[in-house]
């Protein structure tokens, strides 16, 4: 079953990065350092949130896992765009 759970997610991740639109962060007078650096920053604390744990185990922990990890990007993000950061095409 975690195998199974491990490919579904696995080939989510791949379909969404296909679909994807190509948008970068941009900040005025900002370099890649600066990127790599919040970047870092708000990753970091993104992944300080703890995880929601599921005691039914199987697809309603896989549904958690990945509501978990979706609003750590968005916490990534948000984060970005509070130190200046804008996505542009």
């Amino acid at each position: 079953m975690k195998i199974l759970a491990t490919m579904v997610i696995v080939a989510l991740f791949l379909l969404a990065g296909c679909a994807a639109p190509t948008q970068h962060w941009a900040k005025a007078g900002a370099t890649q350092a600066d990127l790599d650096r919040d970047t870092y920053e708000c990753q970091r604390d993104a992944n300080m949130i703890p995880s929601r744990q599921s005691p039914y185990g199987g697809y309603v922990a896989l549904v958690r896992d990945m509501q978990d990890q979706e609003y750590r990007v968005q916490f990534s993000e948000q984060c970005l765009k509070s130190k200046g950061w804008r996505k542009v095409d």
